[in-house]
C-alpha cells in the first residue's frame, strides 16, 4: 500500500486591488487618481506635495513622444478652467515640477497672458524639463485664498516686455535713423506706441529712415517663436504698415529685413521680406496677435484674434538667420497724411520646436489620502491566511484618529465582526493597517469599514483541498495489456488536473473524480517502478499518492536486420557485418550466427564474414544467414551475393623479326590470350598497331600487305592487343623490306628545231624508283654526230654549223647500274641562216686576163 502525502505547501496568486474611495470629511478624503471635471486622471506614480498651504492640485501631463530630444526651459500655454476652489482671479495658481535628482518640487515661472475672472485663464508656464520621446508631468496647485499672483513674464520667457512699467526693458534699442520718428510708453499706458511721422522716404526698402524697436537674439540660429499683440487702429490706408519685424543687416539700401502686421486696413495683415511680397490675411479684428515661428531657416508667420487659436499666413525661407527682432512701423504717403501710431500690447520670445508637445490636465488631487485596500489571496485555500492591508497617508502636521473594522459574511447585515481596531494616523506619513483571517471552506465576503462608513468589500471563494484514494502495488507481464483506474474527490466539484511521473504510461482518460491508464508494457519496460500520482485543483492545491509496480520478462525471438543484395569483386577482400538483436540480450540471452554458403563461414558469435573471391567464383549466389537465441527461437535473412569479375589484362606472344620483298605479299599472325574470355561475362580482344605500313586485322590479328619500292628498308612498330576494359598488351615487330631493281623511265622528247650558229640546249629527263632510295644511278648516252649528251645529267648543248643544216634523227638512251635501260628518239631540224657572199678585191685586168677568186 502506498502512503498518503499531505500537502505541505499551498500556492496562490496574489491579487491587489487599489481603490479610490470616498472617506468621511474628517479625513478630507482624496486620491491621486480621483475624479475631476475633466474625467478620471490617468494612473501614475504619486508625486510628493509641493506646499500644504495649497489644498488642491491637478497633474498636467506633457506628451513629447514625437520629439527625440529633451526640452529644457520650454514654455507651454495651459488653459485653466475655473472651479470654485480657486480664487476667481486665478491669482492662487502655482505650477511645480518634481526633480527626482533633488528629491523635491521646484516651482515653475509662469505668466498669465489672458483671463476671464471666474471662467478661464491662459497661463504660460516655463517647464524646467520635458523629457524626450515620453510624457512628463508637472502639477498645477490652487486653493490658497491668501496667495497673490506670481505672474512674471521676465522669468517665463527668453525675452519679455508687456510695457506696463512705463520704461523699456533692458535689451531694447530704438532705431530712428530719420531722426523724426519717436515712441511712447505713456501715451497709452501698458502699450508701446511707435510714432511714425508721415515722410515719403519713411519706408523699409531702405532701412535708414523707418523706426524700429529691436532686441538682439543671443542665439539667432536656434528655433524660437516671437509673439506680439498689436492694435491696427492707426493703419487705415495702404500707405501704412504696423510691423512685427526682424532685421538681418542695417546696411543702407539693403533688403535684409522682414515684417508682418496690419497693412492697408485696421484688420488686414501682410508679410514682406527682403523685397518679397508675401501673403495677406484678413483677421476681422482690429486688435489681433502676431507671431513668427523660426524653424531652422524656415520662417512661419501666423495670426490670432484670441491669442489661443492661430492661423498660418504662410512661410518664407530666410537667406540667413536674423540677429534682431522687434516692433516697428512704416509709412510712405508723406506728411501730414502719412503719419500714424503703431500700438503694441506686449512682445515676447520663447523657445520652440516644430512638433510642439501637447498636454492634458488630470483629475483633482488632495494632500491627505486613503491610499489603498487589498486582500490576498482573493481565492484562498482551506486553512490559508488571508491578509487585508489598508494604507492611509497623512501629510499634514496633525494626527487623525478613527476606528477600522473587519467583518465576514455573505451579506453585510448578517456579517460577523472579526476585529474592530482604533487607528491613529501620525503626521507627515503613511500608515499600514493589517488584518489576518484564517480561511474556512466555502464562499464569503470580507467587509472593511471606517467608523460606520463602508470602505471596501472583498468577495472570497475558499477552495476545498482535493483528496486522492489509496493505490495498491501492482505486478504486470511483458506484452500483456494493463488497465489501471484511480479515484479522487474534491468538495468544490471542480475539475482536477491529474499528473504522474511514470516513464511508461500517461493518463488516457481523466475527469473530476477519476483517471484511467491503458498500456501494454514492452520488453524494454521490464523492471521495478515507483510511481507518484497527484491531482491538482484549479487553485494549485495538490493531493498525491505513491505506489510500486513490477513488469516481468517473456522470451522474445531475435531479429535480424535486412541484408541487401551484396556485390563482391574478384581478388578484392570482402567483408560484411550482419546486424541482429534480441530484446532479451539485456536480460542475459545470447545469439549464434550460421550460413549455408560454400563461399565463406560466418563468425558464429560476432556475425561477420569475410573472404577474397577468386576468378573461379565469379557469378551470382543465393545465400541465407540465420541467428538463433538460447531458447532456439531464430530469425534469418536471404540475399543475393554477386562476385563481379575484375578485368585481367590480355597477353600477346612475341613476333620474331620478319623479312619481306618489294612487290611480294607478306603476312604474319599476332597471337594473344585473356583469362576473362572464359568467364560467364566473357571478354573480347582487339588488335591494333602503330605502323604506317599496314593495318592489322582488329579481330584476327593478321597482318597482310605487299611492300612497295618506298617501303624498302628496316621498319619497327608495336602490335597491341586490348580487352573490353581497355587493358592493353604489346609486342614489338621488326620488318626488313628487300629491294627489287626497277628499270629507269625516260620522258618522251618532242621534235626539236635549232638554228644555225645559235646555241642550242636541251635536257633529257629520266627517273628510277631506286635512285630516290639511294640504291641506283643513271647514265645517259646518244646516237648522234651532232653533239655528245652529258652522261650524268642528260644535258645537251651545242651550236649548229652551216654544215649541220638539215633534219636529223636523234636517239637518247638512259641505263641504270643493273643494265636496265630506256630510249627515246626525236627529230632535230637545224635551220639555215643566210650566209653573206665573200668580198672580192677588184683589180685592173687586161682584156685578155682571167679573174681567179
Amino acid at each position: 500500500m502506498g502512503s498518503e502525502y499531505p500537502i505541505g505547501v499551498r500556492r496562490w496568486l496574489v491579487f491587489g486591488i487599489v481603490l479610490a474611495l470616498f472617506m468621511p470629511p474628517a479625513l478630507a478624503a482624496g486620491s491621486p487618481a480621483g475624479p475631476s471635471p475633466d474625467g478620471p486622471a490617468a494612473s501614475r506614480e504619486y508625486t510628493p506635495w509641493w506646499d500644504y498651504g495649497w489644498k488642491y492640485r491637478r497633474p498636467v501631463t506633457i506628451d513629447n513622444k514625437d520629439t527625440a530630444k529633451e526640452l529644457r526651459g520650454f514654455q507651454i500655454l495651459v488653459k485653466v478652467p475655473y472651479n470654485d476652489r480657486m480664487k476667481s482671479d486665478f491669482s492662487d495658481l502655482r505650477f511645480a515640477q518634481y526633480d527626482s535628482s533633488l528629491g523635491k518640487n521646484q516651482e515653475l515661472a509662469c505668466w498669465m497672458e489672458n483671463r476671464t475672472d471666474g471662467l478661464v485663464a491662459y497661463v504660460w508656464v516655463n517647464v524646467s524639463s520635458v523629457k524626450a520621446s515620453v510624457t512628463s508631468t508637472i502639477h498645477m496647485y490652487y486653493g490658497n485664498q491668501l496667495a497673490a499672483s506670481v505672474s512674471d513674464g521676465d522669468k517665463t520667457f527668453v525675452f519679455f516686455d508687456d510695457f506696463e512699467s512705463g520704461a523699456l526693458k533692458a535689451g531694447w534699442t530704438f532705431w530712428n535713423p530719420g531722426g523724426n520718428d519717436d515712441y511712447s510708453l505713456t501715451d497709452r499706458p501698458g502699450w508701446l506706441r511707435i510714432k511714425v511721422v508721415g515722410d515719403q522716404s519713411d519706408t523699409w526698402s531702405s532701412i535708414n529712415v523707418a523706426p524700429f524697436m529691436y532686441w538682439p537674439h543671443p542665439g539667432p540660429s536656434s528655433d524660437f517663436s516671437v509673439q506680439a499683440r498689436e492694435d491696427g487702429t492707426g493703419v487705415g490706408t495702404s500707405t501704412r504698415h504696423s510691423l512685427l519685424a526682424y532685421i538681418r543687416s542695417f546696411s543702407l539700401g539693403s533688403y535684409n529685413k522682414g515684417y508682418w502686421g496690419a497693412y492697408t486696413s485696421t484688420t488686414n495683415c501682410k508679410f514682406e521680406a527682403d523685397g518679397f511680397r508675401g501673403n495677406t490675411a484678413e483677421t476681422g479684428a482690429v486688435v489681433h496677435s502676431l507671431r513668427f515661428r523660426k524653424v531652422s531657416s524656415e520662417l512661419y508667420y501666423d495670426w490670432s484674434t484670441n491669442r489661443v487659436d492661430w492661423l498660418n499666413g504662410g512661410s518664407y525661407t530666410l537667406p540667413s538667420a536674423p540677429d534682431w527682432w522687434g516692433l516697428g512701423g512704416k509709412s510712405w504717403a508723406g506728411s501730414p497724411t502719412g503719419g500714424f501710431n503703431a500700438d503694441f500690447d506686449y512682445f515676447f520670445v520663447r523657445n520652440y520646436v516644430e512638433t510642439e508637445p501637447s498636454h492634458s490636465i488630470g483629475g483633482e488631487e488632495y494632500p491627505y489620502k486613503f491610499l489603498s485596500a487589498t486582500a490576498f489571496p482573493l481565492v484562498p485555500n482551506e486553512g490559508d491566511e488571508v491578509l487585508v492591508n489598508v494604507t492611509f497617508n497623512n501629510p499634514t502636521s496633525g494626527p487623525i484618529s478613527f476606528n477600522l473594522s473587519l467583518y465576514y459574511g455573505e451579506e453585510r447585515a448578517d456579517a460577523w465582526l472579526l476585529e474592530k481596531r482604533p487607528v491613529t494616523l501620525g503626521p507627515d506619513g503613511d500608515k499600514l493597517v493589517q488584518f489576518v483571517w484564517h480561511a474556512t471552506g466555502g464562499s464569503t465576503v470580507l467587509w472593511l469599514e471606517l467608523g460606520s462608513t463602508p470602505l471596501s468589500s472583498f468577495p472570497l471563494t475558499v477552495n476545498w483541498l482535493p483528496a486522492l484514494d489509496p493505490i495498491p502495488d501492482q505486478r504486470f507481464w511483458q506484452d500483456q495489456p494493463v488497465t489501471l483506474r484511480f479515484s479522487a474527490r474534491d468538495k468544490d466539484g471542480e475539475a482536477l488536473n491529474w499528473s504522474e511521473d511514470c516513464a511508461l504510461w500517461a493518463f488516457t482518460r481523466t475527469n473530476a473524480t477519476g483517471a484511467e491508464v491503458t498500456f501494454r508494457p514492452t520488453n524494454d519496460d521490464v523492471g521495478y517502478y515507483p510511481v507518484n500520482v497527484s491531482v491538482t485543483d484549479p487553485h494549485g492545491c495538490v493531493a498525491a499518492r505513491r505506489f510500486n509496480f513490477t513488469v516481468e520478462n517473456l522470451n522474445d525471438p531475435p531479429w535480424m536486420e535486412p541484408i541487401p543484395n551484396l556485390v563482391a569483386n574478384e581478388e578484392a577482400p570482402f567483408s560484411y557485418q550482419v546486424g541482429a538483436t534480441d530484446p532479451d540480450l539485456k536480460w542475459g540471452d545470447s545469439l549464434v550466427f550460421s550460413d549455408d554458403s560454400f563461399l565463406f563461414d560466418i563468425d558464429p558469435v560476432l556475425g561477420n564474414f569475410s573472404f577474397t573471391p577468386s576468378n573461379a567464383q565469379v557469378g551470382r549466389y543465393y545465400v541465407e544467414i540465420a541467428v538463433t537465441d538460447n531458447q532456439s527461437l531464430s530469425a534469418s535473412r536471404a540475399f543475393n551475393l554477386t562476385v563481379q569479375n575484375q578485368n585481367d589484362p590480355p597477353a600477346i606472344e612475341p613476333i620474331p623479326p620478319q623479312v619481306a620483298t618489294q612487290g611480294k605479299l607478306w603476312q604474319v599472325m599476332a597471337t594473344a590470350s585473356d583469362p576473362d574470355t572464359s568467364t560467364p561475362q566473357g571478354d573480347r580482344l582487339r588488335f591494333s598497331d602503330d605502323s604506317p605500313l599496314f593495318d592489322i586485322n582488329a579481330e584476327s590479328g593478321l597482318v597482310s600487305f605487299t611492300p612497295a619500292n618506298v617501303h624498302v628498308g628496316v621498319h619497327t612498330c608495336n602490335v597491341t592487343v586490348t580487352d573490353m576494359a581497355g587493358s592493353p598488351a604489346s609486342t614489338p615487330l621488326a620488318l626488313t623490306v628487300l629491294n627489287l631493281n626497277d628499270p629507269p623511265v625516260l620522258e618522251a622528247i618532242p621534235d626539236q628545231t635549232a638554228t644555225e650558229e645559235v646555241p642550242f640546249e636541251l635536257t633529257a629527263r629520266a627517273s628510277d624508283p631506286d635512285v630516290g632510295l639511294g640504291l641506283d644511278n643513271l647514265t645517259f648516252s646518244d646516237e648522234s654526230e651532232l653533239f655528245d649528251i652529258d652522261p650524268a645529267t642528260g644535258a645537251i648543248s651545242f651550236t649548229p654549223s652551216n654544215a649541220q643544216v638539215g633534219r636529223h634523227t636523234v636517239k637518247i638512251t638512259v641505263k641504270d647500274e643493273s643494265g636496265a635501260s630506256a630510249s627515246r628518239s626525236f627529230t632535230l631540224t637545224v635551220v639555215n641562216v643566210n650566209d653573206p657572199p665573200f668580198g672580192v678585191a677588184i683589180t685592173s685586168l687586161s682584156a685578155d686576163a682571167k679573174y681567179r677568186e
